[in-house]
């Protein structure tokens, strides 16, 4: 006997523009997973619709003349949280996206679809529809001050400083890159390499939003650029990351589990060439992209750590890194700062084999 199907997945749409909320219907309506149970042109009362319908995942555009898109996102977390997701609505693909959107991950959107989708090919779509069956199934937590845990390391020693810091991170990942980054001081001594997903196009006003907040030098990484003190390198839009000999190495080759840049790629390449003088760390993000490469690093003798569950905006890859034994901590996002500048976390055996 077969069973059941599961009842498609509910989407709410927030789009002013009526083409691109027509283009949104087109889209999910031809998908039978998905259906379309609420669709507004403004957000006048939106919370209360949102509680009456319970969908599984918003939809959401600037509305111009309106509450900013900002406002409209922390609204929601606060009140009806459910994951949020953003459409580019810019006049082409390769329009950068408004300082609104950074700021709106920033207080829980997710991750930004590519826009407009009249412009996107077949191969996009399909890539569009399966971030929003993955996106509404995220569980995603209301978004108020609360104190993280403890985090036990008090009576730790303090660690060598590294020669060169990886981080990973893919949905939600902006917001905690930019929660740790502003914490660092501009002398901060070590060199940290990003691997972040993205949607292809938002790299540079990534980077803009964050250097107009932090202390640090943040640029897109480039190939055999010497890696220097006080500096983020972030990994450009389809280019694998590592680093040797106190320089960036790009690669070409083809993506790691659907990756590139992968974070396997970015971890792999430290564990290889730095051992334990790196430390790796996975934030936020779905799946098990650095997974692999950061059980590497650990075997390396390398510190690793994965963000810690309570705050973390999807816990599939730091969960991914703990259950394997790949992350040896785990610390809440407002921790990372203080021990990456203290250097103050035990030392962890490799895991057995």
């Amino acid at each position: 006997m077969t069973p059941p199907s599961p009842p498609p997945l509910r989407v709410a749409l927030l789009l002013p523009d009526a083409r691109q909320r027509r283009d949104f219907l087109d889209l999910l309506n031809a998908d039978p997973h998905l259906e379309v149970i609420l669709e507004m042109g403004s957000p006048v009362d939106l919370l209360a619709r949102l509680k009456r319908a319970n969908p599984n995942l918003l939809i959401i555009a600037e509305t111009p003349d309106t509450a900013p898109l900002t406002t409209t996102v922390a609204h929601v977390m606060s009140q009806v949280p459910m994951p949020i997701v953003i459409a580019a609505n810019t006049q082409r693909c390769d329009d950068p996206p408004g300082p609104q959107i950074m700021e709106a991950l920033r207080a829980g959107a997710l991750t930004v679809l590519p826009g407009p989708l009249h412009e996107l090919g077949e191969d996009q779509r399909r890539q569009l529809l399966l971030t929003l069956h993955d996106m509404s199934t995220v569980k995603v937590v209301r978004r108020r001050q609360s104190q993280p845990p403890p985090s036990s390391l008090r009576e730790a020693k303090r660690r060598p400083l590294p020669d060169i810091i990886g981080i990973a991170a893919s949905s939600g990942g902006p917001a905690a890159l930019h929660q740790i980054l502003i914490e660092l001081p501009e002398d901060f001594p070590t060199p940290i390499l990003v691997v972040q997903h993205f949607t292809a196009g938002f790299l540079t006003p990534f980077i803009r939003w964050l250097s107009y907040d932090t202390r640090l030098g943040i640029s897109v990484a480039h190939h055999d650029e010497p890696l220097e003190p006080s500096r983020v390198y972030i990994a450009p839009d389809h280019y694998h990351v590592g680093a040797s000999q106190g320089r960036i190495v790009l690669s070409d080759a083809p993506p790691i589990g659907g990756f590139r840049p992968s974070a396997n790629h970015l971890f792999t390449s430290l564990a290889e060439h730095y051992g334990p003088r790196a430390w790796g760390i996975i934030l936020t993000g779905m799946g098990r992209d650095g997974v692999d490469g950061l059980m590497a690093m650990r075997q390396s003798g390398a510190l690793t750590i994965a963000q810690h569950e309570q705050g973390c905006a999807v816990y599939g890859m730091p969960r991914a890194a703990l259950e394997s034994g790949a992350a040896a901590h785990a610390l809440p996002l407002t921790h990372l700062p203080r021990h990456l500048l203290q250097r103050q976390l035990p030392h962890s055996p490799p895991p057995s084999d």
